[in-house]
Protein backbone atom coordinates (compact mmCIF):
# COMPACT_ATOMS: atom_id res chain seq x y z
CA UNK A 1 0.00 0.00 0.00
CA UNK A 2 2.74 2.54 0.65
CA UNK A 3 4.29 1.78 -2.58
CA UNK A 4 0.98 2.54 -4.68
CA UNK A 5 1.03 5.59 -2.09
CA UNK A 6 4.51 7.00 -2.90
CA UNK A 7 3.61 6.23 -6.89
CA UNK A 8 0.47 8.06 -7.25
CA UNK A 9 1.58 11.19 -5.11
CA UNK A 10 4.77 11.16 -7.34
CA UNK A 11 5.14 13.77 -10.06
CA UNK A 12 3.66 13.75 -12.70
CA UNK A 13 0.57 10.93 -11.18
CA UNK A 14 0.38 13.38 -8.39
CA UNK A 15 -1.45 16.52 -10.61
CA UNK A 16 -3.58 13.39 -12.12
CA UNK A 17 -4.25 11.97 -8.95
CA UNK A 18 -5.32 15.59 -7.62
CA UNK A 19 -7.77 15.94 -11.00
CA UNK A 20 -8.87 12.64 -9.94
CA UNK A 21 -9.79 13.03 -6.72
CA UNK A 22 -11.43 16.22 -7.42
CA UNK A 23 -13.71 14.25 -10.23
CA UNK A 24 -14.59 11.97 -8.16
CA UNK A 25 -16.02 13.99 -5.34
CA UNK A 26 -17.96 15.88 -8.42
CA UNK A 27 -19.65 13.00 -9.74
CA UNK A 28 -20.47 11.59 -6.37
CA UNK A 29 -22.32 15.56 -5.55
CA UNK A 30 -23.84 14.92 -9.04
CA UNK A 31 -24.96 11.24 -7.79
CA UNK A 32 -26.13 12.38 -4.75
CA UNK A 33 -28.29 15.16 -6.16
CA UNK A 34 -30.04 12.99 -9.02
CA UNK A 35 -30.95 10.36 -6.35
CA UNK A 36 -32.60 14.00 -4.69
CA UNK A 37 -31.27 12.05 -1.06
CA UNK A 38 -32.20 14.27 1.68
CA UNK A 39 -29.69 12.72 4.30
CA UNK A 40 -28.75 15.55 6.09
CA UNK A 41 -31.39 17.06 8.74
CA UNK A 42 -29.72 18.49 11.65
CA UNK A 43 -29.17 21.96 12.35
CA UNK A 44 -25.45 23.24 13.93
CA UNK A 45 -23.03 21.10 13.06
CA UNK A 46 -24.79 19.53 10.04
CA UNK A 47 -24.98 22.62 8.04
CA UNK A 48 -21.16 23.60 8.13
CA UNK A 49 -20.33 19.97 6.94
CA UNK A 50 -23.32 21.08 4.32
CA UNK A 51 -21.46 24.66 3.71
CA UNK A 52 -18.56 23.01 3.31
CA UNK A 53 -19.49 20.12 1.07
CA UNK A 54 -21.16 22.89 -1.11
CA UNK A 55 -17.41 24.33 -1.08
CA UNK A 56 -15.86 21.18 -1.89
CA UNK A 57 -18.16 20.42 -5.05
CA UNK A 58 -17.57 24.39 -5.92
CA UNK A 59 -14.31 23.41 -5.97
CA UNK A 60 -14.47 20.41 -8.01
CA UNK A 61 -16.58 22.40 -10.79
CA UNK A 62 -13.36 24.54 -10.86
CA UNK A 63 -10.63 22.26 -11.14
CA UNK A 64 -12.98 20.48 -14.21
CA UNK A 65 -13.08 23.84 -15.65
CA UNK A 66 -9.49 23.94 -15.58
CA UNK A 67 -9.17 20.24 -16.95
CA UNK A 68 -11.67 21.71 -19.60
CA UNK A 69 -8.64 24.62 -19.73
CA UNK A 70 -6.21 22.46 -20.18
CA UNK A 71 -7.37 20.30 -23.06
CA UNK A 72 -8.37 23.44 -24.58
CA UNK A 73 -4.55 24.13 -24.29
CA UNK A 74 -3.64 20.58 -25.82
CA UNK A 75 -5.68 21.37 -28.56
CA UNK A 76 -4.22 24.75 -29.46
CA UNK A 77 -0.90 23.07 -29.35
CA UNK A 78 -1.90 20.48 -31.65
CA UNK A 79 -3.48 23.21 -33.96
CA UNK A 80 -0.43 24.15 -35.65
CA UNK A 81 0.08 20.26 -36.66
CA UNK A 82 -3.70 20.00 -37.85
CA UNK A 83 -3.16 22.69 -39.90
CA UNK A 84 -0.12 21.65 -41.74
CA UNK A 85 -2.29 18.24 -42.32
CA UNK A 86 -5.27 19.88 -43.85
CA UNK A 87 -4.50 23.59 -45.38
CA UNK A 88 -7.85 23.40 -47.16
CA UNK A 89 -9.75 23.28 -43.46
CA UNK A 90 -11.88 26.21 -42.66
CA UNK A 91 -10.15 28.86 -41.50
CA UNK A 92 -13.40 30.02 -39.06
CA UNK A 93 -13.04 27.02 -37.17
CA UNK A 94 -10.33 27.22 -34.00
CA UNK A 95 -7.82 24.45 -33.96
CA UNK A 96 -9.57 22.73 -31.18
CA UNK A 97 -12.77 22.35 -32.53
CA UNK A 98 -11.29 20.83 -35.36
CA UNK A 99 -9.61 18.43 -32.89
CA UNK A 100 -12.17 17.76 -30.69
CA UNK A 101 -14.86 16.87 -33.66
CA UNK A 102 -11.96 14.46 -35.02
CA UNK A 103 -11.93 13.06 -31.92
CA UNK A 104 -15.32 12.76 -31.45
CA UNK A 105 -15.19 14.08 -28.39
CA UNK A 106 -18.08 16.72 -29.24
CA UNK A 107 -20.94 14.22 -29.12
CA UNK A 108 -20.72 13.65 -25.05
CA UNK A 109 -20.79 15.70 -22.79
CA UNK A 110 -17.19 17.60 -21.78
CA UNK A 111 -17.61 16.03 -18.06
CA UNK A 112 -17.85 12.92 -18.90
CA UNK A 113 -14.80 13.21 -21.89
CA UNK A 114 -12.64 14.75 -19.04
CA UNK A 115 -13.48 12.26 -16.69
CA UNK A 116 -11.97 9.36 -18.74
CA UNK A 117 -8.93 11.58 -20.28
CA UNK A 118 -8.16 12.19 -16.15
CA UNK A 119 -8.51 8.77 -15.09
CA UNK A 120 -6.93 6.95 -18.24
CA UNK A 121 -4.10 9.55 -17.92
CA UNK A 122 -3.55 8.90 -14.13
CA UNK A 123 -3.33 5.06 -14.94
CA UNK A 124 -1.24 5.56 -18.06
CA UNK A 125 0.91 8.20 -15.95
CA UNK A 126 1.70 5.71 -13.47
CA UNK A 127 2.51 2.77 -15.40
CA UNK A 128 4.52 4.96 -17.39
CA UNK A 129 6.82 6.31 -14.75
CA UNK A 130 7.17 2.21 -13.51
CA UNK A 131 8.96 1.55 -16.90
CA UNK A 132 10.94 4.79 -17.03
CA UNK A 133 12.60 3.72 -13.33
CA UNK A 134 13.53 0.55 -15.71
CA UNK A 135 14.72 2.50 -19.05
CA UNK A 136 15.24 5.70 -18.42
CA UNK A 137 17.02 5.95 -14.92
CA UNK A 138 19.90 7.96 -16.48
CA UNK A 139 17.25 10.90 -17.17
CA UNK A 140 17.03 13.71 -15.38
CA UNK A 141 13.75 12.79 -12.92
CA UNK A 142 11.93 16.30 -14.09
CA UNK A 143 12.38 15.56 -17.37
CA UNK A 144 11.26 12.22 -17.49
CA UNK A 145 8.32 13.46 -15.30
CA UNK A 146 7.38 15.74 -17.97
CA UNK A 147 7.25 13.35 -21.22
CA UNK A 148 5.74 10.51 -18.81
CA UNK A 149 3.32 12.85 -17.86
CA UNK A 150 2.74 14.68 -21.66
CA UNK A 151 2.89 11.16 -23.27
CA UNK A 152 -0.16 10.15 -20.50
CA UNK A 153 -2.30 13.17 -21.52
CA UNK A 154 -1.78 12.12 -25.13
CA UNK A 155 -2.39 8.78 -25.21
CA UNK A 156 -5.81 9.09 -23.00
CA UNK A 157 -7.30 11.44 -25.12
CA UNK A 158 -6.96 9.33 -27.80
CA UNK A 159 -8.02 6.13 -25.97
CA UNK A 160 -10.90 8.63 -24.91
CA UNK A 161 -11.73 9.17 -28.37
CA UNK A 162 -12.48 5.48 -28.39
CA UNK A 163 -14.33 5.12 -25.44
CA UNK A 164 -16.72 6.96 -25.73
CA UNK A 165 -18.22 6.65 -29.12
CA UNK A 166 -20.60 3.62 -27.48
CA UNK A 167 -21.64 6.34 -25.06
CA UNK A 168 -22.68 8.81 -28.48
CA UNK A 169 -26.19 7.45 -28.99
CA UNK A 170 -26.99 8.17 -25.58
CA UNK A 171 -26.74 11.66 -25.59
CA UNK A 172 -27.42 12.37 -29.10
CA UNK A 173 -30.70 14.79 -29.73
CA UNK A 174 -33.20 15.13 -32.14
CA UNK A 175 -34.31 18.34 -33.39
CA UNK A 176 -37.64 18.52 -33.33
CA UNK A 177 -40.04 20.28 -36.56
CA UNK A 178 -40.38 23.74 -36.19
CA UNK A 179 -43.44 25.88 -36.94
CA UNK A 180 -41.55 26.99 -40.43
CA UNK A 181 -41.82 23.21 -41.26
CA UNK A 182 -45.44 23.12 -41.54
CA UNK A 183 -46.09 25.81 -43.67
CA UNK A 184 -47.65 24.79 -47.55
CA UNK A 185 -49.29 21.41 -45.73
CA UNK A 186 -52.77 21.07 -45.92
CA UNK A 187 -54.99 20.66 -42.85
CA UNK A 188 -58.62 19.82 -41.97
CA UNK A 189 -60.48 22.63 -40.58
CA UNK A 190 -61.92 21.60 -36.84
CA UNK A 191 -64.00 24.44 -36.11
CA UNK A 192 -67.89 25.01 -37.33
CA UNK A 193 -66.12 28.44 -38.99
CA UNK A 194 -62.61 30.09 -39.39
CA UNK A 195 -61.87 33.69 -39.48
CA UNK A 196 -59.89 36.65 -37.94
CA UNK A 197 -60.57 35.05 -33.77
CA UNK A 198 -61.23 31.92 -34.33
CA UNK A 199 -60.35 28.62 -35.54
CA UNK A 200 -58.78 25.36 -35.43
CA UNK A 201 -57.18 23.04 -37.48
CA UNK A 202 -55.61 18.91 -37.98
CA UNK A 203 -52.93 17.75 -39.93
CA UNK A 204 -51.20 14.25 -39.99
CA UNK A 205 -47.70 14.09 -40.02
CA UNK A 206 -46.67 10.59 -40.14
CA UNK A 207 -48.39 8.80 -37.44
CA UNK A 208 -49.10 11.81 -35.37
CA UNK A 209 -52.03 13.85 -35.39
CA UNK A 210 -50.85 17.63 -34.91
CA UNK A 211 -53.90 20.08 -34.16
CA UNK A 212 -53.08 23.75 -34.82
CA UNK A 213 -54.96 27.06 -34.23
CA UNK A 214 -55.74 28.50 -37.77
CA UNK A 215 -57.02 31.88 -39.03
CA UNK A 216 -58.50 33.31 -42.27
CA UNK A 217 -58.42 37.14 -42.45
CA UNK A 218 -60.66 37.42 -45.01
CA UNK A 219 -64.74 36.11 -45.95
CA UNK A 220 -64.78 32.45 -46.34
CA UNK A 221 -66.97 29.49 -46.08
CA UNK A 222 -64.60 26.86 -44.46
CA UNK A 223 -66.34 24.52 -42.23
CA UNK A 224 -65.76 21.72 -40.20
CA UNK A 225 -63.88 18.97 -42.74
CA UNK A 226 -62.93 21.36 -45.54
CA UNK A 227 -59.06 20.91 -46.36
CA UNK A 228 -57.01 24.34 -46.10
CA UNK A 229 -53.94 25.74 -47.36
CA UNK A 230 -51.12 26.21 -43.84
CA UNK A 231 -49.99 29.87 -46.07
CA UNK A 232 -47.80 30.96 -43.04
CA UNK A 233 -47.49 31.47 -39.26
CA UNK A 234 -48.48 34.66 -37.41
CA UNK A 235 -45.83 34.91 -34.63
CA UNK A 236 -48.01 37.77 -32.80
CA UNK A 237 -51.48 35.79 -33.19
CA UNK A 238 -49.81 32.57 -32.30
CA UNK A 239 -51.49 30.93 -35.73
CA UNK A 240 -51.51 29.62 -38.83
CA UNK A 241 -52.80 31.72 -41.65
CA UNK A 242 -54.70 29.75 -44.25
CA UNK A 243 -56.64 29.86 -47.50
CA UNK A 244 -59.41 28.00 -48.58
CA UNK A 245 -58.82 25.28 -50.90
CA UNK A 246 -61.81 23.65 -52.22
CA UNK A 247 -63.59 25.41 -55.04
CA UNK A 248 -66.22 27.79 -54.12
CA UNK A 249 -65.58 28.11 -50.24
CA UNK A 250 -63.25 31.82 -50.45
Amino acid sequence: MSDFLTQILAFPTVVYTVLLALILLYWMFVIVGAADIDLFDLDGAADGFLDGAAEALDGAAEALDGAGEALDGAGEALEGAVDGADGAADASESGLAKLLALLRLRRVPLTISISFITLLSWMGSGIGMQVATLYASGLPPLLVGCVVGSLAFIVGVMLTSVLVRPLEPVFETHEGPTKADFVGKVCTVQTSRVDAQLGQGELRDGGDILVFQIRCDHENSLTHGDQTLLAYYDKDRNAYIVEPLAPGSA
